[in-house]
């Protein structure tokens, strides 16, 4: 069995420079020519064109010229620190070269933001290093080597500069249709290592336009269409499904050759994702294969830049956008609005705009399309996959995506479907969305008026190639699931969760835990951000300690039996907490919840199980081994709360092994309901109360761990104290029977006897 044993670190570089007469002309990544050939090996500047995802050091006698392509998906990353500068395609590598010798700082609003941030970073150019800036795309950077001096080239691409009811623009539309169309043939003529993606949206469709034109054997070709009931995906299924039938096709089949080569262990794969989107992506790939030919895959990526995404202005936007986190912490609510006032004010700088005016187009291309889409084809391209992007095209980029008589930025993919494949506006698309009838009569129009003369293609033969994958023994290789198991049993850890709680409330990772546990689609997503912050807080640390450990040292850590923490110093810390682990059980009743709005323990966790909801109640608990706590918890609604004491639920194979745990004080509003009471997790002690909306509760609780001077209640004796007290109440109402029969007794006879 092939083994794929590491990270690829050759498609990463560091200039620095202290070295810059060491470094020679390197080109890492892949670029797209128009004739369809896919180049990997770049030795000079005339082989670029903007397709791609790449970087291109070009080195000559006087200088260094560092190239990127139209998003530039790798990102380039600079550190500055008096005269020198350090350089490089991956965040999480400069940040390891540059620690052991300067110190750095944790970037908190970037941290704040990063951390429930829907899919990628808001940021423009900040990082979560404070001392490293993250160089813009559409710059070629200049590097004069005997002076050390950086120079930077701008680019101007004339994004939505071109009217597209005009000469210009339909050429610019044609002359794209027929590049993307020839380069699918061309990769077609040669392998058959050829996919597309097909869903039910608006962006695979409009690539589909190019390949179902391509005069391509679709049963060559792998169309492939996601069905696990995750997400969209059913009805993305089911659209394709139909549009598969009306053309003639079968969706997941072809003939690629998936051979693959396997990774022998977790590292490979986590960091290459990591030297990738580590602290700027939400989702990753975590890929633990390399596959032994190339594969080529069309992809509906960056759709949006071709029908628009964030269809407001930046303020109308942010309304949006903080009514929909206003529920976490205000420091994280602070952070965000910082980034994306830099951010705003980043872009309107560069493309001469006021604020408020900036078109948010640009933002998505210059932010969230380059770190999803173009680092996610640098991670798929480190597993031998080329992730080929039509609708990221630099001339296509050109048009602008509406008109003066027809405002919908739905403008240019409706042409492109009514130019090039009609067909395909017959079928729904996904979510109930869809293109007005206006917009799509509009685009008839400009068709009308420029129309569109088919040129014939010649047939495709299939090429020969192996289309038996040999994958033998793939069952002892990693598993996706063996990564984000390893990440999810480190994040669940005790010391993780410590080490997180230094930064952020424990009401950010209770947030972040339940995603983590009650989420189908990408459930780790934050997890991941989560980690992300972390590890470059460490490497801050590092820093500051001049020390450096391996990539995987800091990972391995929060599996270490001897990590110290504060509050109890002891190698068996994990088997004793739990005799000094006091339980909190709220409950509401009725419409309404609590906030909690203070906590004194940091290290306490605080979760909401989805067992203890029900229709009338919600249920929240917090653990504690601190010894006290001070809770402050607005009520919503009106109801009743409910709050049980208890002790940890201890389970063993023999069955729930009861722990005493000896409550000393309930303070709630000042006034004191417990003076010393051993409970269990069983046995526990229920503190109820009416309470309205808006109420305040202040809650004071303490406790110790069973030892000598605790009141424990014998059971026996608790049993004979019951039988007591009930014989008693017995006995009281015996008497009152009594009474009761001689008065009545005493009444009947007076009736006998004629007696009022």
């Amino acid at each position: 069995m092939d083994i794929y044993e590491k990270p690829c670190d050759d498609e990463f570089f560091i200039i620095d420079s202290n070295n810059l007469n060491q470094i020679t002309t390197s080109f890492y990544g892949y670029v797209i020519n128009e004739d369809g050939f896919v180049n990997t090996d770049v030795n000079e500047k005339e082989q670029l064109t903007h397709d791609g995802a790449y970087v291109f050091v070009d080195v000559s006698d006087e200088k260094i010229a560092i190239y990127q392509d139209f998003i530039g998906s790798y990102g380039l990353y600079l550190f500055q620190s008096d005269d020198y500068f350090a350089l490089s395609n991956s965040f999480v590598k400069l940040v390891d070269h540059i620690k052991s010798g300067y110190e750095i700082s944790l970037n908190m609003d970037y941290a704040n933001d990063f951390i429930f941030a829907s899919l990628t970073t808001h940021s423009y150019g900040e990082t979560l290093v404070n001392e490293i800036e993250f160089l813009p795309r559409d710059i070629i950077i200049n590097i004069d080597k005997a002076t050390n001096n950086l120079e930077f080239e701008e680019i101007n691409y004339n994004e939505h500069s071109i009217r597209l009811n005009s000469i210009q623009g339909i050429e610019i539309l044609d002359k794209w249709y027929y590049k993307w169309v020839n380069i699918m043939r061309s990769i077609k003529a040669r392998t058959n290592n050829f996919c597309v993606h097909l869903s039910g949206g608006f962006d695979s469709r409009v690539v589909a336009a190019l390949w179902l034109s391509a005069n391509i054997n679709l049963d060559d070709v792998k169309v492939i269409s996601i069905d696990d009931g995750k997400h969209t995906h059913s009805e993305d299924y089911e659209i394709s499904s139909q549009i598969a039938d009306h053309f003639n096709f079968e969706l997941n089949k072809g003939k690629v050759n998936e051979s693959k080569i396997c990774c022998e262990d977790i590292e490979t794969p986590l960091m290459n994702s990591f030297n990738v989107k580590l602290g700027f992506h939400k989702e990753m790939y975590f890929k633990p294969f390399k596959y032994k030919e190339l594969v080529y895959t069309f992809t509906g990526s960056g759709g949006e830049l071709v029908r628009g995404f964030y269809n407001a202005s930046p303020s109308e936007f942010l309304d949006v956008f903080f009514k929909r986190i206003s529920n976490k912490d205000y420091t994280l609510i602070r952070s965000s609005l910082n980034i994306f006032n830099s951010s705003f004010s980043d872009i309107a700088s560069k493309y001469n705009y006021d604020v408020d005016s900036i078109d948010l187009d640009d933002y998505y291309l210059d932010v969230r399309c380059r770190h999803h889409f173009g680092k996610g084809s640098v991670e798929t391209f480190l597993s031998n996959e080329i992730s080929l992007n039509p609708l990221i095209d630099s001339e296509l980029c050109r048009l602008i995506l509406n008109d003066g008589e027809c405002t919908d930025k739905k403008l240019l993919i409706s042409l492109i479907f009514v130019r090039y494949c009609p067909d395909l506006l017959n079928f729904k698309f996904e979510g109930g969305r869809g293109i007005d009838s206006k917009t799509i009569d509009y685009a008839r129009k400009i068709n009308d008026e420029y129309p569109f003369a088919h040129d014939e293609f010649e047939d495709i033969g299939t090429p020969e190639s192996d289309v038996n994958s040999d994958n033998a023994n793939q069952d002892n290789c990693i598993k996706r699931k063996d990564i984000d198991g390893f990440l999810e049993n480190m994040f669940d850890s005790r010391a993780f969760e410590m080490e997180f709680k230094k930064y952020f409330s424990f009401k950010t990772y209770d947030e972040i835990y339940n995603i983590a546990k009650n989420t189908d689609y990408y459930p780790l997503k934050s997890v991941y951000s989560a980690i992300a912050v972390l590890r470059i807080a460490n490497d801050v640390e590092l820093s500051r300690a001049n020390d450096k450990k391996d990539d995987m040292f800091w990972f391995n850590s929060f599996f270490n039996e001897d990590y110290i923490e504060d509050v109890m110093i002891h190698k068996n810390k994990a088997d004793l907490i739990k005799y000094a682990t006091a339980r909190m059980d709220f409950r509401t009743i009725g419409n309404n919840k609590i906030e909690i709005l203070e906590n004194s323990d940091d290290y306490s966790l605080q979760f909401s199980p989805d067992w203890g909801n029900s229709k009338t109640g919600k249920r929240y608990i917090i653990e504690s081994y601190n010894g006290s706590i001070d809770l402050k918890i607005r009520c919503i609604g009106s109801g009743k709360l409910e709050l049980s004491l208890r002790s940890f639920d201890y389970r063993d194979k023999y069955g729930t092994f009861p722990i005493y745990i000896n409550f000393r004080n309930l303070q709630v509003n000042g006034e004191r309901y417990i003076y010393n009471k051993t409970i269990t997790h069983t046995e526990k002690y229920l503190f109820e109360k009416d309470v309205e909306d808006g109420e305040i509760l202040e809650i004071h609780i303490d406790w110790t761990p069973l030892n000598e001077s605790s009141v424990c209640v014998n059971k026996l004796q608790l049993v004979n104290d019951i039988l007591t007290e009930r014989n008693e109440e017995l006995t009281l109402k015996l008497k009152n029977l009594t009474l009761e029969y001689e008065k009545l007794k005493s009444e009947n006879e007076n009736f006998k006897n004629g007696k009022n």
